[in-house]
């Protein structure tokens, strides 16, 4: 069995510790694509005690959590932002939805 102290509900497991790490990244992107769907929290990760390992995410998926959170502290919503980015409001929508294969440099820039 696999938890993640940060998101409690986020539970999985594995055939074997390598089967298990991949399952435990899987299960993490799902935990963070839900909240960002849901508009729910996205906790910062604990610093990893005796015996726990830091499990990573994908780099797209990363770059999306670092979007919806600067917008959520920016308080700025998809409108605003495609406005500063002179694209479409469904541009940003996408570049939001953990499912679209956003290029990263589109995320980043």
């Amino acid at each position: 069995m696999i938890g993640f102290r940060d998101v409690p509900k986020a539970i999985t497991q594995g055939n074997g510790e390598r089967d298990a790490l991949w399952q435990a990244a899987d299960c993490l992107e799902e935990a963070i694509a839900g909240r960002i769907a849901d508009g729910g929290e996205i906790p910062k990760p604990s610093r990893a005690a005796r015996g726990e390992r830091l499990i990573p995410v994908s780099s797209p998926m990363a770059a999306k959590a670092a979007l919806y959170l600067a917008m959520r502290e920016a308080g700025i919503t998809n409108a605003q932002l495609a406005r500063k980015l002179g694209c479409g409001e469904k541009e940003v929508r996408r570049m939001l939805d953990p499912r679209h294969p956003t290029k990263l440099p589109r995320i980043t820039s």
